[in-house]
């Protein structure tokens, strides 16, 4: 059947013809035609959503996350920008959260949050209590944001219940 004829009554009289086996075929490939373009555009609509949030960062070998998140080491951080404003304002937010932190400390996860990174809750257990270390440099075309080495948060909290 030639459903693209400029004639309506030579489709009307194709679809009169057809069993009634063909015309639910036809009628099934119709909806689920429309069925199949509403999905292409939900989906591209929220790809272009995601997109439009997430920030254009470069791959970074320090900030990938490891298969076994038990094993990570979060001691040498670099995170990679592609403009300076970007960097200088996951910096500034984060030395926020670490202010209004209640036990004074920022933790991995919120600086990977910040930069619209992927996160695991390993990252909860490695943080800082002092940014005054942290360094925004220029390389080539980016910016790299380098932290100082995280601390063990679990470990400092296990001596503070010693003490007392």
């Amino acid at each position: 059947m030639n459903i693209f004829k400029d004639n309506a009554n030579d489709i009307m009289d194709e679809i009169e013809a057809m069993s009634p086996e063909q015309c639910k075929g036809l009628l099934m490939g119709f909806f689920l035609g429309i069925e199949f373009t509403d999905r292409i555009e939900d989906v591209a609509g929220d790809l272009v959503r995601r997109t439009e949030k997430k920030r254009n960062y470069p791959n970074n070998e320090y900030c990938s996350i490891r298969r076994d998140p038990t094993r990570q080491d979060f001691r040498k951080i670099r995170l990679i920008f592609n403009d300076r404003e970007d960097a200088v304002e996951v910096l500034d937010r984060l030395k926020e959260e670490l202010e209004v932190s209640k036990d004074y400390s920022v933790s991995v996860r919120t600086l990977y949050r910040l930069a619209d990174l992927p996160t695991n809750n390993v990252m909860l257990d490695w943080g800082w209590y002092d940014l005054e270390d942290c360094a925004i440099t220029r390389e080539a075309d980016h910016y790299i944001l380098k932290m100082p080495p995280a601390e063990y948060k679990r470990l400092k909290k296990d001596r503070a219940s010693d003490i007392s």
